[in-house]
C-alpha cells in the first residue's frame, strides 16, 4: 500500500521566518520582495496593509536575510526560494539590522506605553551588548543607561545612537526595520494620550530615519500613513506603498494561484468557489488577493467562517461606527444592497479629522473593510465590501447600532421558543414593533438583505443557540438556522421573502415554507441530533410583515 504524503503543518499564528522554514511549515514564497526592495533603492519605504496580511512575517524575512551576525546560518533559510536566483542574493548577510515590532504595543495609557517602549529598546540594546567593549566610556555609559532602564536614559534618540555604534563596529551601514509603526499611535488615539505619544514618536522615528549617515535603508509597515503630525514630513523622500499602488502588490496577501495551490495541497478543491466568496475580493494594486489569515485558518479547520474580522481588536472602527451619522449608515445600506459607492480616498490619515465622513471611508478602506472596484480619477473610487467575511462584520455592527435601545429582543426569542408565532405577545408581534421602531428614521428598501441582517442582529447574542447565516444544508442554503446548544431545545430554520405589495405576503409565506421542505433545509439540524425542528417563514413588505411556522 502506497504511503500517503505527509502534509506540511499550517503556520496559523507563526510570524517568525526562521521558525516557518526550519520547522517545515507550509510557506508561500514571498522572497522576491527582497529583490524588488533592493532594485528600487529607496532610502525609506513604508508599506501600509491591513492587519494580518503578512507584514510581520515579511519583516522577519528581511531581518534574517540581511542580518550580518548569523549570515551563514541564515543563508540556509533561503535555499531553494525565489531570492536565491536574484542578482541581489549577494546582499544576504551584509548588514547589521535593528528590528522592532510594535504589533503588540497597544497599552491603555501613556505611562504603560512608555514603560513598554523602554523595555523593548532595552532588550534591543542587550541584544547588541557585545559592542560595548569597543566604544568609548562616555558612550558606554549612555548605552548602559538605556540598557539598564536608568531614569535619565534618552530613549527618543536611541535608535539613531545605536545605528551609529553598529556602523562603527561592523563597518557597514545599518538596516532599520520597524513593524506596525502605527499600532501605538492608534492605541493612543483610542485611549486619549495621543499628544504625548506623538511627541515621543516624532523624534524617535525621524531621528533614526532622517539624515542618518549610518542608515543603509529603512523599512516600516503599518495600516495607515499618519499625516500632518510630522512623522514623515521631514524624511528624505520616503516611498509609501499602499494598497492603491502597483509595486509590491503580490507580496502581501495571497494570489489566486497561491490559494488554489494550497487548497489542492490540502485536498479541499471542492470548496474553491466558497473560499473565493468568503476570503477573496481584495484589490491590491492591479491584482486580486485573498486574506491569508482566513485562508490558513480555513485550511486548518475546513470550516468557512469569519476568522480575520474576529482575530483582534476593531476598536478604532467600532468607535467611529458608534458615532456615525445617518449618511454613514445609508452608505452601508447601499453596500449591503450590492451597490458600489463612489468615495474619495486620501492616502494620508489625520487623526484630528478621522471622524469626518470622508476619513471614515478612508480608514475602512485601508484597514481592509472596503476595497476598490474602479479608479474614477482624482482620488475617487468605486468601493465595495470585498467578501462574505467582511460583510458579516458590518452586519453585526450595523445591527448593534440599530438595536442598542431595542427592548423587544428577549421577548421575541422567548415567544419563538414557546411557539407563540402570531397574535398578541407573539414573535410576529414583537418583530413588527421592532421593525416599526428601528427603521423609523431610515429609508427601508424592499431588499431581503436588510431584513436578513436585522434578524441576524436579533439572534446574535442569544446564549442558547448557535447562529448560522446562509448555511449549506440539504439541497441549498437556508437563510438563518438556529442550532440549540442543548439538544432538548427546538431548532429553527428561517426563510425570508420580500413582497411587492401587502396583499402578496401570504403567497410569499407559502413559497418560503415550501422552499424549506423542498430543499430539505432541516438536514443539518437532523444530523446534529435535533429532534424538534420548526420552519419559520417571514414575509416583508416595507415595514409590514407576516410570520408563519410549521413543525418539520
Amino acid at each position: 500500500m502506497k504511503e500517503k504524503t505527509r502534509r506540511k503543518p499550517l503556520p496559523v499564528g507563526v510570524s517568525d521566518f526562521d521558525t516557518m522554514i526550519r520547522e517545515g511549515y507550509y510557506y508561500v514564497d514571498k522572497t522576491n520582495l527582497i529583490h524588488d526592495l533592493l532594485y528600487r533603492k529607496a532610502a525609506v519605504t513604508l508599506f501600509t496593509r491591513p492587519r494580518r496580511f503578512g507584514k510581520t512575517l515579511n519583516m522577519s524575512m528581511l531581518y534574517y536575510f540581511f542580518d550580518i551576525r548569523n549570515a551563514e546560518k541564515n543563508k540556509e533559510l533561503f535555499h531553494g526560494l525565489n531570492i536565491e536566483k536574484s542578482e541581489f542574493y549577494s546582499e544576504q548577510g551584509k548588514y547589521p539590522v535593528i528590528f522592532l515590532s510594535f504589533a503588540d504595543l497597544k497599552p491603555e495609557n501613556w505611562e504603560n506605553c512608555y514603560t513598554d517602549l523602554k523595555e523593548m529598546i532595552s532588550e534591543l540594546f542587550t541584544e547588541y551588548s557585545f559592542i560595548k567593549e569597543s566604544i568609548p566610556k562616555t558612550e558606554r555609559d549612555r548605552y548602559e543607561r538605556i540598557e539598564n532602564l536608568a531614569p535619565m536614559a534618552n530613549y527618543r534618540t536611541s535608535l539613531k545612537f545605536l545605528s551609529r555604534l553598529l556602523k562603527q563596529y561592523f563597518k557597514k551601514k545599518v538596516a532599520i526595520l520597524i513593524d506596525e509603526y502605527d499600532a501605538p499611535l492608534v492605541s493612543a488615539w483610542n485611549n486619549g494620550f495621543y499628544e504625548k505619544a506623538i511627541g515621543f514618536f516624532r523624534q524617535f522615528y525621524t531621528g533614526a530615519l532622517k539624515d542618518n549617515k549610518s542608515l543603509k535603508f529603512g523599512v516600516l509597515t503599518g495600516i495607515l500613513r499618519v499625516a500632518k503630525e510630522g512623522i514623515f514630513s521631514g524624511l528624505n523622500n520616503p516611498v509609501v506603498n499602499t494598497i492603491l499602488d502597483k509595486n509590491f502588490d503580490e507580496y502581501y496577501g495571497l494570489t489566486e494561484s497561491e490559494v488554489m495551490n494550497a487548497i489542492k495541497a490540502y485536498n479541499l478543491e471542492t470548496y474553491e468557489n466558497q473560499v473565493r466568496e468568503w476570503y477573496n475580493g481584495y484589490r491590491f494594486g492591479n491584482i486580486q488577493v485573498y486574506n491569508p489569515w482566513s485562508v490558513l485558518n480555513y485550511l486548518s479547520t475546513g470550516v468557512l467562517e469569519a476568522y480575520w474580522v474576529n482575530s483582534s481588536s476593531n476598536d478604532l472602527i467600532n468607535r467611529i461606527l458608534d458615532t456615525a451619522d445617518h449618511r454613514t449608515f445609508q452608505l452601508l445600506l447601499d453596500i449591503f444592497n450590492g451597490q458600489k459607492v463612489k468615495c474619495y480616498i486620501d492616502k494620508n490619515i489625520a487623526f484630528d479629522e478621522i471622524e469626518w465622513q470622508e476619513n471614515l471611508v478612508t480608514l475602512l478602506f485601508f484597514s481592509g473593510y472596503l476595497t476598490t472596484e474602479e479608479n474614477l480619477g482624482n482620488n475617487f473610487y468605486l468601493l465595495r465590501i470585498p467578501n462574505k467575511e467582511v460583510l458579516s462584520f458590518f452586519q453585526k455592527r450595523f445591527i448593534l447600532k440599530f438595536l442598542r435601545r431595542e427592548k423587544n429582543i428577549g421577548a421575541m426569542v422567548s415567544a419563538l421558543e414557546q411557539k407563540k408565532i402570531t397574535g398578541e405577545g407573539s414573535f410576529e408581534f414583537y418583530l413588527q414593533e421592532s421593525i416599526l421602531n428601528t427603521f423609523s428614521s431610515f429609508d427601508l428598501r424592499s431588499n431581503e438583505v436588510i431584513y436578513h441582517v436585522f434578524l441576524l442582529g436579533i439572534f446574535e447574542n442569544e446564549p442558547n443557540y448557535r447562529i448560522f447565516s446562509n448555511l449549506e444544508s440539504g439541497l441549498g442554503r437556508a437563510d438563518i438556522i438556529l442550532e440549540p446548544f442543548d439538544r432538548r431545545r427546538p431548532g429553527f430554520i428561517f426563510e425570508l421573502k420580500v413582497a411587492d405589495a401587502p396583499d402578496q405576503l401570504d403567497k410569499k409565506l407559502d413559497e418560503a415554507l415550501k422552499q424549506i421542505e423542498d430543499k430539505k433545509y432541516a438536514a443539518y439540524l437532523k444530523k446534529q441530533g435535533i429532534k424538534e425542528i420548526t420552519a419559520v417563514a417571514v414575509a416583508f413588505c416595507g415595514k409590514e410583515l407576516k410570520v408563519r411556522a410549521k413543525t418539520l
